[in-house]
Parts: C-alpha cells; sequence; structure tokens
C-alpha cells in the first residue's frame, strides 16, 4: 500500500511511535518480556490492536518487519500466552479493512525509516 501522507496516515504514526516509546521503556514489562522470549532479537515492536477484556489483554503486535504475534496476558496472576505467531504476508491476507492496512503500511514505513537511518 502506497502512503499518501493523510490525516489518518499521520494519526497513525502518532500512535505506533508512542506505543512503540511506552513499551520500550517499560511501561507493559509482561509484554515485553514476552515478545523478547518470542523473539529475542527484537529491535523494533509495534502494538497493532490491543484489546482488554474482563481477565486479559490481547494484543497483536508487529515484531521488526517479518513477524505478527497475538499474546494474551492475564490481569489477575502472572500469566502470559503466545496465542498465535504468524508471518507478515500471512497476516496482510487477513486485513480486510482499509484501517487497518494503512495502520499496517504505516509501522512498516516507519521501520525502514529506523532501518536507513542507523
Amino acid at each position: 500500500m502506497k502512503l499518501i501522507d493523510s490525516l489518518i496516515e499521520k494519526e497513525y504514526r502518532q500512535q505506533l511511535l508512542q506505543s512503540r516509546k511506552s513499551l520500550f521503556a517499560g511501561d507493559n514489562p509482561k509484554l515485553l518480556s514476552l515478545l523478547y522470549e518470542v523473539r529475542p532479537e527484537t529491535k523494533s515492536a509495534f502494538v497493532l490492536e490491543w484489546v482488554p477484556e474482563q481477565g486479559e489483554d490481547l494484543y497483536t503486535v508487529l515484531l521488526d518487519k517479518e513477524l505478527i504475534v497475538t499474546v494474551e496476558i492475564s490481569r489477575i496472576n502472572s500469566e502470559k500466552l503466545i496465542l498465535e505467531e504468524i508471518s507478515l504476508e500471512q497476516y496482510e491476507k487477513t486485513l480486510r479493512y482499509k484501517k487497518n492496512k494503512i495502520q499496517l503500511a504505516v509501522a512498516l514505513d516507519i521501520i525502514s525509516n529506523d532501518i536507513k537511518s542507523e
């Protein structure tokens, strides 16, 4: 998907950058430790979806440019579960709504720009 610097893209960029900043700042240590268990060499992570449920939180996270992980973290105890790990290509095929495609494209653009600036 080609980005056009639209208002929605700017909003997603701001949200994604803030989520990455707070994740790596330690605002959610359970999630961060679980992501490092899945992929110890993780350099970048973006929470694409967060679903708070009664006793747990469900997260869908983009790790670097390769892997999408869905995890469940209990708010009651310290239980953490990896529900699904799929490739980026597989995840892209599941996206039905344009807003989700735009969000993913923005996240991938941020990662690409980070790589260029290294």
